[in-house]
């Protein structure tokens, strides 16, 4: 480009096998969102379940003075653990099924991105709501 040369059209770069994963793919949205809390929550987790396992005394007056630790810690393992992970394992499925032309294999884990997306943004609202309210 600096030496005179014309730029590359965006459609010419997306032709290029290493670039193409770079260009036109969006990070999603909720899924970053999610991730930073959920970083959080796993910390909470672990601290929680530490102390519950060696001092249920200590647990107890933790919990009392940060119930929304357990709240969400609650939240996150009991939705994290049910719908998220039946819908991940279905889309796992799909990517491994031979039998699905490209077409069926992008319209099916469409479908269950966007499933998941959803479950993330409530789990997201749901966080935050928890967290508003102590």
């Amino acid at each position: 480009l600096a030496t005179g040369q014309k730029a590359l059209d965006e459609g010419a770069l997306k032709s290029l096998p290493l670039i193409q994963s770079f260009i036109g793919s969006k990070s999603n949205f909720d899924a970053r969102e999610f991730s930073k809390y959920e970083e959080r929550i796993k910390g909470m987790d672990k601290r929680l379940n530490a102390l519950k396992n060696s001092n249920p005394d200590q647990f107890a007056a933790y919990a009392e003075k940060h119930p929304e630790e357990v709240a969400l810690t609650y939240v996150y393992n009991k939705q994290v653990n049910g719908m998220l992970r039946k819908v991940r394992a279905a889309a796992n499925q799909v990517r491994a099924n031979p039998d699905l032309s490209p077409a069926e294999r992008k319209a099916q884990l469409k479908e269950l991105v966007d499933s998941q997306n959803m479950i993330k943004r409530n789990l997201i609202g749901a966080f935050k709501q928890v967290e508003e309210s102590y």
